[in-house]
């Protein structure tokens, strides 16, 4: 067996560069490192407060949404509860019915957020829960105007049609709520 030992002799200048030089390139690298690092850092720091900040506005779009759909329905439940009174007050009824159409301006600013925040597959779930609800102010509405002239076939009509509007808007906000709820559960219904 045979070793060999190679000896060079390396005089205190060359040394002293070659030193220097492995410092420099450590020194650099490690800066780069160091840069990239921290610059990924902050990327992901500002895309986790972007989504943060995104994830409240839908969460509040959400909200306003079910608080909005909420009082109307609330105010429609009362003027039917006013309709189903003996004697029947046309007059509190249109009160009432008013009321609800005030709340229903508060609910178009909603759903018009709700559309713009997104995602689709909230919006899409919210539609149908609208429409019904929509379906019901059109029964009131009609309910108190044939209160109003004495239509008591008109009246019966729309008092038969209230219930099962009703019971579709409360699946259909069932439905919404679901809706939100998966996509909360979820980062990929965050995306734009």
């Amino acid at each position: 067996m045979c070793h060999c030992v190679i000896i060079v002799d390396v005089d205190a200048g060359l040394a002293a560069l070659l030193g220097a030089t492995v410092g420099v390139v450590g020194t650099a690298a490690t800066a780069l490192t160091t840069a990239w690092v921290t610059r990924w850092q902050v990327r992901q720091q500002i895309e986790a407060e972007r989504q943060g900040r995104r994830d409240l506005s839908r969460r509040d779009a959400y909200m306003n949404l079910f608080s909005a759909v909420t009082a109307v329905r609330s105010a429609l439940a009362e003027t039917v509860d006013a309709l189903g009174a003996q004697p029947v007050s046309p007059d509190k009824c249109d009160e009432l019915f008013s009321a609800a159409r005030r709340l229903g301006r508060e609910w178009d600013a909603a759903c018009a957020t709700l559309q713009f925040e997104g995602p689709d597959a909230v919006a899409r779930a919210a539609w149908p829960l609208i429409e019904t609800v929509n379906q019901q102010c059109e029964v009131v509405r009609n309910w108190c105007a044939a209160v109003r002239r004495g239509d008591a076939a008109a009246a019966a009509g729309n008092s038969n049609e209230y219930p099962r509007l009703s019971k579709e808007a409360h699946d259909n906000m069932d439905a919404f709520v679901e809706a939100v709820r998966a996509v909360r559960s979820t980062t990929s219904g965050y995306t734009p």
